[in-house]
């Protein structure tokens, strides 16, 4: 009967604690009543030229790596590769980190290590394949590791953190490549109707990625398994560093001409939970476009870009800014 009279006890108390807990207003496990996500906060611009474009933070979060464009549209003959201050941009401290080869669309992966990779897409009019490369950072030396022919567009691309698998799109699939492998075979673990991809990540822990699927934007396991649509009418889509949260690009418009044309379209950054909750705006106090959203490896900052409209020329002007909790 004692251990009945325990037993009683034990519940009762239990019983009361949970209900006390109701009338505070907080969950059982502690978490705050009303739920948080991140918000910019803290925005400044980050110097660069019109013909530079950020592609990827360092792993320590110090330095980004940038893309200089040949300025000139009749002869793309070069892009660089630079490091430069995540805070001061070309004003900080800078440093020459490589040339790409052969000209192409450029992107910049940096997972983590000593090692950063260089994706050179094919050249639209230019008998012109692609190549990725893997760039050591303490000297800039560069070797190609794998090409693909022309006729293979790939639309996004990343190497996981360990920096072992390279996961890309090409045209209406999701492909992963064993870049420890001696041959680069390609192995496809998702297919669509042939439509093109727009962004895909790695989460942090290397055993789901997110991606792009015509307007939508899905999460599969590494193998292909457990296919889920996140949210809708979004695209480009990264992983935070704590795998909490999705960022991704939104446009909005204020309707559609008879024709079928947006009205004054606007690109706006997002986030997402994975399960596809918390649907909210990066940016919610501010009108202005942003593109490119990329979170820091300690995932306290964020950077992102804006198209600057000027007669004959579109630079992007780039920001960094500090992420805070926000509510609603």
């Amino acid at each position: 009967m004692r251990y009945l009279g325990i037993r009683f006890c034990l519940a009762y108390g239990c019983a009361w604690l949970f209900a006390c807990l109701l009338v505070l207003g907080l969950p059982a496990h502690g978490a705050p009543a009303t739920p948080e996500w991140p918000v910019v906060a803290n925005e400044r611009p980050l110097s660069l030229p019109d013909n530079f474009n950020c592609s990827a933070w360092s792993p320590d979060g110090r330095r980004i790596a940038v893309v200089e464009a040949d300025p000139s549209r009749l002869n793309k003959t070069y892009n660089r590769i630079w490091l430069v201050d995540a805070d001061k941009g070309i004003d900080g401290a800078k440093r020459f980190l490589c040339q790409v080869p052969r000209p192409g669309f450029t992107d910049v992966i940096w997972p983590a290590g000593n090692h950063l990779y260089i994706v050179r897409n094919r050249m639209w009019d230019l008998n012109l394949g692609g190549s990725l490369y893997r760039v050591r950072v303490a000297d800039g030396k560069i070797d190609e590791i794998m090409r693909w022919p022309r006729s293979v567009v790939i639309w996004a691309e990343e190497v996981s953190r360990d920096g072992r698998y390279l996961a890309w799109q090409p045209t209406g699939g999701v492909e992963i490549v064993d870049l420890a492998a001696a041959r680069k075979s390609r192995k496809a673990i998702y297919h669509w109707r042939p439509h093109g991809g727009v962004g895909i990540s790695w989460s942090p822990d290397g055993k789901r990625l997110v991606f792009g699927r015509d307007q939508d934007i899905c999460v599969i396991s590494n193998t292909g398994k457990g296919l889920k649509t996140v949210c809708r009418n979004a695209s480009h889509p990264r992983w935070s560093p704590d795998g909490r949260w999705i960022f991704f690009l939104r446009e909005t418009s204020e309707g559609r001409t008879s024709s079928g044309l947006e009205v004054n379209p606007r690109v706006h950054a997002w986030a997402v939970r994975p399960d596809g909750s918390g649907q909210h705006p990066l940016l919610p106090d501010l009108t202005q476009e942003s593109h490119h959203v990329m979170c820091s490896p300690s995932g306290d900052r964020v950077l992102y870009s804006r198209t600057e409209y000027r007669e004959g020329t579109c630079p992007e002007r780039w920001f960094v800014a500090t992420l805070r909790p926000g509510r609603t």
